[in-house]
């Protein structure tokens, strides 16, 4: 038999690296991993804190830029006071109050005001209020209608908006519903009642209850995308011995070798010098 060749010796080498870089692979995906699952969790306890931080806070919303003049907390006040029939000696309790921290609406988007945010220094008064407020069908300043509601963090009020068409169709169809905290639905059906946890489970019911709604599709998440995209590789305990390692790396050598002239013999001590 001929001495191992410079090519096989190559292979033979390459074999080695590319196991060495799939066991390197492996174990950043499972460190990679565990990281993921430690984000979500300090996530998750980071968005409960901010949740927690704003539960003074009540925002309104669609009330005209500059309608609030030289002072938010007394415009406020007045406002509540006319709107809610809240009685003069009800001591609000109002901390501070200033519109959400964007740009001012300028040309096409003047009609669409920032809301007011409004910290009290009670969260049963602002409860009592947000209470009066959702009591009353419409609430209007000046002839405008406005609109009362929680202070969301940003990552809940995403997952909030992502029912609207949900919560359109259920308009459309006078089907009565609730969104509980922190993204939920709560639907009032004629033979039943449903909480929904997410507004991909919403969707998929209503469509199958006959409701003209669209199915959404779930975000794949960071978890889902590392285990798609996951190195599918041999089993450490497989590598280097058995007919299934012989046959990849006469795979390997057929497809080197295409130039065409090659010897069993060749082959045989080549895989024998590999695989012991």
């Amino acid at each position: 038999m001929r001495k191992l060749t410079p090519s096989h010796a190559k292979i033979a080498e390459a074999e080695m690296r590319i196991e060495n870089v799939e066991d390197r692979v492996q174990n950043i995906e499972q460190v990679l991993s565990k990281m993921i699952k430690v984000m979500n969790q300090q996530e998750n306890k980071l968005l409960d804190q901010e949740g927690r931080s704003r539960r003074e806070n009540l925002r309104i919303y669609n009330v005209p830029e500059g309608a609030e003049g030289p002072s938010m907390v007394e415009f406020v006040q007045k406002l509540l006071r006319e709107t809610l029939e809240a009685p003069p000696t009800t001591e609000l309790g109002i901390e501070r109050a200033h519109r959400a921290l964007a740009p001012r609406p300028l040309g096409d988007r003047e009609d669409k005001p920032r809301s007011i945010i409004i910290r009290f220094l009670h969260y049963t008064t602002k409860e009592e209020v947000l209470r009066k407020a959702w009591g009353k069908k419409n609430v209007f300043l000046n002839g405008r209608p406005i609109y009362f509601d929680q202070d969301y963090p940003p990552a809940i009020l995403q997952k909030r908006k992502d029912y609207s068409e949900a919560k359109r169709v259920l308009k459309q169809r006078n089907i009565r519903f609730q969104t509980p905290f922190p993204a939920k639905l709560r639907v009032f059906y004629k033979d039943e009642t449903r909480l929904y946890q997410t507004v991909v489970e919403a969707t998929k019911d209503m469509k199958d209850r006959g409701l003209p709604v669209t199915d959404i599709t779930p975000r794949e998440s960071l978890a889902e995308q590392l285990s798609r995209s996951a190195w599918d590789t041999v089993g450490a305990g497989q590598r280097g011995t058995g007919v299934e390692r012989e046959r990849n790396i006469r795979e390997k050598l057929r497809a080197f070798r295409r130039q065409g002239s090659s010897s069993t013999g060749e082959e045989l001590y080549f895989l024998t010098k590999v695989v012991s």
